[in-house]
C-alpha cells in the first residue's frame, strides 16, 4: 500500500459523508479510523516480530509479565491477575499452553499451599529476552518517523483519550 493511500482513503471518507450527510461531522470518525489503522500497523509489526520466535501475542504477554517482575521470575498466579487483565480461566489456559511448551513451570507454594507459583524456565527466559528485543525494535521502527517531541505529544494525547474512555 502506498504511504499516502490511507490518508487519501480517509479524505475520501470525510468528503463523501460531508456530501451525502452534511448534518454529520465526520471528523471524529476520521480520527477513529486513523487510530485503528495505526493500531493495526503496530499489531502487525509486533506479531511479525514475535512470529520469528514462534510466539503468539498472548504467549509473549504472559512471558514478558514474568520477565518484568525480575529475578527469580516467579509469581503467584493470583498476583498475575493483577498484572494481566484476564479472567482466571483465560490465564489458566494460557499457562497450560506455556507449561506444555516448557516455557514456564507451575508448582504449589511451600509456604502457602493455597497458592500456585509460576516461574519462567531458562528456555522461557531466553525466548522472552530475544523476543522482547525484536518487539521493542518493531515498535521503534513503527514510530521512527516521529521526533521525540512528536512522541511526547502523541503520548500525552493518547493518555488523555485513555483516561477519558476507559470505564465509559
Amino acid at each position: 500500500m502506498p504511504k499516502n493511500e490511507p490518508l487519501s482513503t480517509i479524505t475520501q471518507f470525510k468528503d463523501a459523508w460531508t456530501h451525502e450527510r452534511p448534518d454529520l461531522d465526520p471528523t471524529a470518525v476520521a480520527t477513529d479510523l486513523r487510530m485503528q489503522l495505526v493500531a493495526r500497523h503496530f499489531a502487525d509489526s509486533s506479531n511479525s516480530a514475535l512470529a520469528d520466535f514462534d510466539l503468539e501475542w498472548w504467549e509473549y504477554d504472559v512471558l514478558s509479565a514474568l520477565r518484568r517482575i525480575g529475578k527469580p521470575y516467579i509469581c503467584a498466579v493470583n498476583s498475575m491477575n493483577d498484572i494481566l487483565p484476564l479472567t482466571s480461566g483465560a490465564l489458566t489456559h494460557r499457562l497450560n499452553r506455556l507449561v506444555d511448551r516448557k516455557l514456564v513451570t507451575r508448582r504449589g507454594d511451600d509456604d502457602d499451599r493455597r497458592r500456585v507459583l509460576v516461574k519462567l524456565t531458562s528456555k522461557g527466559l531466553r525466548l522472552v529476552n530475544n523476543a522482547a528485543t525484536a518487539r521493542f525494535q518493531a515498535a521503534e521502527s513503527t514510530v521512527d518517523s516521529l521526533s521525540e517531541t512528536d512522541r511526547a505529544s502523541l503520548d500525552r494525547i493518547l493518555d488523555k483519550l485513555l483516561v477519558n474512555t476507559v470505564d465509559q
